[in-house]
């Protein structure tokens, strides 16, 4: 889980209120953001705030990802030594945006989102209408372009998306982009549908 990974870099000696929030995370998977903090500030109480608002930090960020260079380094496949696509699952029924790792595709991860295998979108790409990919381009420390839909699960996956779909989609994924530490360049945005 990628809110244990980022505890895990933060803190070179786990405080035990860190230590007992991982052990909640792995006891309760489908937690909330919510959840975590309110468990995180009765636990942490005698921890300094400093530590107790960073761990805030990282709840909220695990849910809600920025684009940073931490997130560029830890999830974006990096083509040459000045461009790094990120690539992205949104899920447009939640508003929810989701970074693909190097090691996994669009796919992947929007099967294990629904808790199914690849092979059923391949059967019924209707159940996963709701997830488009997207892919931002990163050259030169600056954002040069936004894909949204074309990626393996509509290539591939052959999932079939309407206008007001990859819209919104778009939409999650530029904020995605504004609400970040990376600059913007002259940006070439393109919407597949």
């Amino acid at each position: 889980m990628r809110i244990i990974n980022e505890l895990l870099s933060e803190f070179k000696k786990l405080p035990d209120e860190v230590k007992s929030l991982i052990s909640y995370i792995n006891s309760h998977p489908k937690s909330d953001v919510n959840a975590l903090k309110i468990y995180w500030i009765n636990i942490s109480r005698n921890l300094d705030k400093n530590v107790v608002n960073k761990v805030i930090d990282i709840i909220e960020r695990s849910q809600n990802p920025v684009i940073n260079n931490k997130v560029i380094d830890n999830f974006a496949l990096h083509i040459t030594d000045n461009v790094n696509m990120l690539r992205l699952v949104i899920d447009t029924s939640k508003n929810k945006v989701y970074l693909v790792s190097p090691k996994e595709e669009h796919l992947e991860v929007t099967a294990r989102l629904l808790n199914k295998r690849k092979e059923d979108i391949y059967k019924d790409p209707s159940i996963a209408r709701n997830f488009v990919g997207a892919t931002i381009t990163i050259k030169d420390d600056e954002i040069v372009s936004l894909v949204v839909g074309g990626t393996g699960l509509k290539l591939g996956a052959k999932i079939k998306y309407d206008a007001r779909t990859i819209d919104k989609a778009f939409s999650l994924a530029f904020e995605f982009i504004t609400k970040g530490e990376i600059p913007v360049g002259k940006m070439e945005i393109r919407k597949v549908v």
